[in-house]
């Protein structure tokens, strides 16, 4: 295995450390109140997303048959989640649309909104997975972009949601636990 300074430099190790960087963003140091009634904290929120994706990016490849993957450069999430044995697919999404469910209303989809009493739990889990797909490329370089894609509160609702569950499973799944 290799290691730097004695620390492991598994992916599962690598992805634990970004999962603590995103942990470390978002924090809330500093609580104080902003002279108009309301409570602030410091968060630093775009590195959160990114520190966020690309853990679970490392998680799911962790997970995959290095094989599958080699001398690819993927960070597409949706993409790698299809690289994943079907019953972990199944696991991974039940264990995600469970929490998804119980704040769908907080995320602003205009196709969820349009077909809330018909979507289905597959279909928002999709719509969360595609939406998160690209967050790691796509918001290192926010201050590029036109737009903030599938949306910033979108993305701080639903990624750590993603985060938190698949780094369970991959620790599951490799041991961790």
């Amino acid at each position: 295995m290799k290691t730097i300074c004695g620390s492991s430099c598994s992916i599962i190790d690598m992805a634990g450390d970004f999962y603590e960087a995103y942990n470390r963003c978002v924090e809330n140091k500093n609580v104080r109140n902003n002279g108009f009634g309301t409570t602030i904290a410091d968060v630093v929120n775009v590195p959160a997303i990114v520190n966020g994706a690309f853990a679970i990016e490392l998680y799911l490849k962790s997970m995959i048959d290095p094989k599958k993957i080699e001398n690819k450069r993927i960070h597409n999430l949706k993409r790698l989640y299809s690289f994943l044995k079907k019953e972990e697919k199944n696991e991974l999404e039940k264990r995600i649309c469970e929490e998804l469910l119980k704040m769908n209303w907080q995320i602003n989809n205009d196709t969820l909104q349009a077909n809330r009493k018909s979507s289905t739990e597959k279909d928002i889990f999709e719509i969360c997975l595609k939406g998160i797909s690209e967050a790691f490329a796509y918001w290192r370089y926010i201050f590029e972009k036109k737009n903030t894609g599938f949306g910033f509160l979108n993305t701080l609702n639903v990624l750590p949601v993603f985060l938190k569950n698949i780094k369970v499973f991959a620790e599951e799944k490799n041991g961790r636990l």
